[in-house]
């Protein structure tokens, strides 16, 4: 709104100062105001392409190291199969924003008469050169899988409205990891690994403005117990250093005034662990495809940030080391239920997500702080399918079954609810090969 603060804040904290004011202006059902208070509305007009060639080629380099015996037992031999691509890509975004202004008058928006106004004229492109060698050795029970990947990332960025030369960025990446498997059992692995990721700066930042760079870690076990009990299921935990953990400013996000700009958000840790299991019961009720799934994954996540910094990125604000970063979940999952009898496949699914901080924070959530974070939720899904035909089915589909009403987020601007119910039927058909 022209001359208003924060529309986020005007919505969230309704009764604070002057909110009240621009509350009702939102809310009007007869007067037109007499001042320049009004709505703004852009259609923020975009222009994207992105294209490239990518290949990859694979050599199997198998090593004897040990002889086998005439009978053919007794060998040893380093498996190995190298890897390598190359990826040549490019993107590009134009940018057109507009904005003009409206007054809510008897709930609907009336224009206030001044013409349009352009806020944005710009152009964004990038050209990456990616190349890759992944070595997978397997030697007995032991898989090890090194590899290197180096990019190489021109950005230019043109700003049509203000005019001026291009800005001309470069970037360059070098980006080990190492995977590691050793197999127990026939039906259980060790899982593990050590990565090194990096997400790069986008054209027309300025200049202190750094790559978003992390250590990536996982350790785990996996098994596969699928002939004595229709089990399998892995139970993985993981844990990502980053030194720079980057922010871009969105309108999702709230930002208005600095669209597509990134800041730095300093050092941060996500770590946390994931369990999934899966059981298969074969029924053969009518036919050999009967059969009971169930599945279930749960996911614990904890990402604070290691650093004191000051942003005027929504999601980061005043951040002190140790804070709970914003919309990530410390709890989520998921159970499905599905079933095969004949002709008819149905199949029921919770989905599970805790509260989310919509600002970092350490405290924990509180009747008088809830405006600050979001509903949990747990969101039932239903699906029911008959075979009509050979080839043909009829499906139907029920999306939130309970109708549940929870606040999933409060940006850009203000609460805002999840998917209401939704029920589609469609008819399916499936003419072979």
């Amino acid at each position: 709104m022209r001359g208003a603060p924060n529309l986020h804040d005007v919505l969230s904290f309704a009764d604070v100062g002057t909110n009240p004011l621009w509350r009702s202006r939102l809310q009007s059902g007869a007067e037109r105001p007499d001042d320049d208070g009004a709505v703004l509305i852009g259609p923020n007009h975009r222009t994207y392409f992105s294209h490239g060639v990518a290949t990859v080629a694979r050599f199997d380099l198998d090593v004897p190291l040990i002889a086998a015996d005439a009978r053919g037992a007794g060998g040893l031999v380093l498996g190995q199969q190298l890897e390598v691509g190359l990826r040549l890509h490019q993107d590009q975004i134009h940018r057109d924003h507009t904005e003009a202004g409206f007054f809510v008058v008897d709930n609907a928006l009336v224009t206030d008469g001044l013409p349009e106004v352009q806020t944005a004229l710009n152009r964004a492109s990038a050209t990456a050169l990616a190349v890759y060698v992944a070595d997978e050795l397997r030697l007995g029970a032991l898989t090890l899988v090194p590899g290197l990947r180096s990019e190489v990332i021109g950005g230019e960025f043109v700003d049509e409205k203000a005019g001026g030369p291009a800005k001309v960025s470069q970037q360059l990446a070098l980006l080990p990891g190492l995977g590691v498997a050793f197999a127990l059992h026939d039906s259980v692995s060790l899982l593990g690994g050590v990565h090194r990721g990096f997400s790069p700066v986008a054209p027309g930042q300025t200049g202190d403005v750094r790559p978003e760079e992390s250590t990536n870690a996982e350790l785990g076990v996996r098994f596969d117990v699928a002939r004595a009990l229709g089990l399998s299921g892995e139970v993985v935990g993981y844990f990502s250093h980053y030194d720079n953990i980057v922010g871009e400013c969105t309108f999702s996000a709230g930002c208005v005034d600095d669209t597509g700009q990134q800041q730095n958000g300093g050092a941060a840790a996500v770590w946390g662990g994931e369990v999934a299991v899966r059981h298969a019961l074969p029924l053969q009720v009518w036919r050999d495809t009967d059969g009971l799934r169930l599945e279930g994954t749960f996911t614990f996540t904890q990402a604070r940030f290691l650093t004191d910094f000051v942003s005027s990125h929504p999601l980061f604000g005043a951040v002190a080391a140790n804070d709970e970063m914003a919309y990530v979940p410390a709890l989520q999952g998921a159970l499905v239920g599905a079933v095969t009898l004949g002709a008819v496949d149905a199949g029921l699914s919770v989905g599970l997500i805790s509260a989310m901080r919509d600002v970092p924070g350490q405290a924990a959530w509180s009747e008088a702080t809830a405006h600050e974070w979001t509903d949990a939720q747990a969101i039932v899904d239903a699906t029911v399918s008959v075979e009509v035909v050979a080839g043909w089915r009829i499906a139907t589909r029920v999306d939130n079954v309970l109708d549940q009403r929870a606040i999933v987020s409060r940006r850009p601007f203000g609460a805002r609810p999840g998917k209401p119910r939704a029920i589609l039927v469609s008819l399916e058909a499936d003419f072979g090969t």
